[in-house]
């Protein structure tokens, strides 16, 4: 990027008569006309001794005329600039004629205050029938090198983030069929010789074959609608080595709809799209493998209840051909083997509801929540009433899922917050709910035991038990049946919880959702 100045305007100037000596009628037109001048002026003899400078010079400099006048102008010229400064005055009087390159310099000068600031000087001849003079046109040079500097970081900086993005720019000009290329294109497409011209048949032999001609459709479609180009396609560096591009670019067109031109980036994403294959095919072979662990755990629950059945029933038997006066050994033994088989049951069906979360065939309808849970209540009615329970219920949102499963996540939540209440205290349930953003979010409250801080993310784990069965019954698989269910249906779920005054069980649900083959997707 570059700052285009513009030079002062002084010229060679004959005067008849000299504007500096004093005469009537000449001297104060002229002194009008100096001072008047937007730039900073300064006449100078052959020797370089200051003869008059106007007011915006003062200005700049922050000397007055009457200081100045009679003292050579390298006085304030900054040392390391003095030699060439003297030089440029002397072959501009040697020289007169117009301003060229030759008659312009930029240097530092130093201002009254001691500072040294930046300034462009061009010389004029001035001639005069009694004397002659040059005149030196000066511009300060402190805001546009400021700028330029600031235009340097920029350009750094853009540089730097269109390297480090494997990012290069390039502009068509449709009408005259010229294509040009930044440096970084040539790196994108494994060219070394940045001098190459015809980049227009370097990014046409580059493309793969077999996308060639898709890619060359894609532009026309773009040049004839006026509409953005975008296309991915693959590249073939001089190499052999094979490189994946996407390509964006805007449509210029004149007022009667012709493009005249195209303006575009080409980003290399090969790595990017190397990986998300490597994740693809990684995500596949997982879900290959949790399918397989579904259908293992439903296949082993279910053939685990037949011999389950066997055992209750033959020690339904044994218990009925033991001698009612037999008691001792062999009746406690029995009633292990009946409790156990009991336990094992409740286990064996759990996981059999844990196994149908992760299963593809569910029903998803629209399901009225607050049906859900009233019916959950009063099934519950018994528990609630022997221990007091008081269940507050806000107004729920009707979402789409599997109506059995959101039976069960809410079964879950409502029936721990029953189990864990305080010993002597009645529980105080609430289930509420809230719009927040694309989803609802829903709570279940309790003001029993609460859950440690430590234990937040454990409680959602599979088997994952905080107390003994002798004090709360159960097989450590609802919470994470609930994660699970939830997951599936686009939410998340955690709890906020405090040993004092109980948890809050929350969890999300999209506001909107559509059934799919292996999930529920957002609308």
């Amino acid at each position: 990027m570059h700052v285009n100045r513009s030079s002062p305007s002084v010229a060679e100037i004959d005067i008849p008569g000299s504007p500096l000596d004093g005469s009537e009628g000449r001297s104060p037109f002229f002194r009008l006309i100096f001072d008047a001048t937007p730039e900073a002026l300064v006449v100078m003899n052959r020797e370089g001794v200051v003869v008059i400078v106007n007011e915006r010079f003062s200005t700049l400099f922050g000397h007055s005329q009457k200081h100045l006048a009679g003292h050579p102008f390298e006085e304030i010229v900054s040392p390391r600039f003095k030699a060439e400064f003297t030089a440029k005055r002397i072959l501009s009087f040697d020289n007169p004629g117009p301003l060229t390159s030759e008659t312009r310099l930029e240097l530092y000068c130093v201002h009254k205050n001691g500072s040294e600031f930046p300034i462009e000087i061009a010389f004029g001849f001035i001639r005069s029938l009694d004397d002659s003079c040059i005149v030196g046109a000066i511009r300060n040079l402190t805001c546009t090198q400021r700028i330029e500097e600031k235009l340097k970081t920029l350009n750094r900086r853009h540089t730097l983030a269109l390297n480090a993005a494997n990012i290069g720019i390039w502009d068509w000009d449709v009408a005259r069929d010229v294509l040009v290329w930044e440096k970084e294109m040539f790196a994108l497409y494994g060219i070394h010789d940045l001098d190459s011209k015809n980049t227009f048949e370097i990014w046409k032999s580059a493309i793969h074959p077999d996308d060639a001609k898709r890619v060359h459709e894609a532009i026309q479609v773009a040049r004839l609608g006026g509409e953005k180009f975008e296309a991915e396609f693959r590249i073939v560096w001089p190499n052999g080595q094979i490189r994946e591009i996407r390509s964006l670019a805007d449509v210029s067109q004149d007022e009667h709809g012709t493009t005249i031109r195209m303006t575009g980036v080409n980003t290399d994403v090969t790595e990017r799209n190397s990986l998300a294959r490597v994740l693809a095919e990684k995500s596949k072979a997982l879900e290959a493998s949790n399918t397989d662990l579904e259908h293992f755990a439903f296949a082993a629950s279910h053939d685990l209840q037949e011999p389950l059945r066997k055992i209750i029933s033959f020690a339904e038997i044994l218990e009925g051909l033991l001698d009612a006066k037999a008691g001792g050994e062999p009746e406690r033994i029995l009633a292990v083997i009946t409790k156990s088989a009991a336990r094992m049951k409740i286990l064996i069906e759990d996981l059999l509801k844990y196994s149908r979360v992760g299963r593809k065939d569910w029903q998803t309808t629209p399901v009225d929540l607050n049906a859900i849970v009233a019916l959950i209540l009063d099934t519950l009615e018994t528990r609630t009433a022997e221990s007091l329970a008081e269940v507050t219920v806000g107004e729920l949102p009707v979402v789409t899922g599997d109506k059995t499963h959101l039976t069960l996540l809410f079964q879950n939540l409502i029936g721990n917050a029953l189990k864990f209440r305080r010993e002597g205290v009645p529980p105080r349930i609430e289930v509420s709910c809230r719009k927040k953003g694309e989803n609802w979010e829903i709570w279940i409250e309790d003001n029993g035991i609460g859950i440690d801080a430590k234990y937040r993310e454990k409680i959602f784990l599979l088997f994952a038990r905080l107390h003994g069965r002798v004090k709360y019954e159960g097989t450590g698989i609802g919470l994470s049946m609930c994660r699970r269910t939830v997951e599936k249906l686009g939410g998340r779920i955690w709890v906020d919880s405090d040993n004092e005054t109980g948890s809050v069980f929350k969890f999300t649900l999209p506001t909107a959702l559509v059934p799919g083959n292996d999930s529920t997707k957002r609308i």
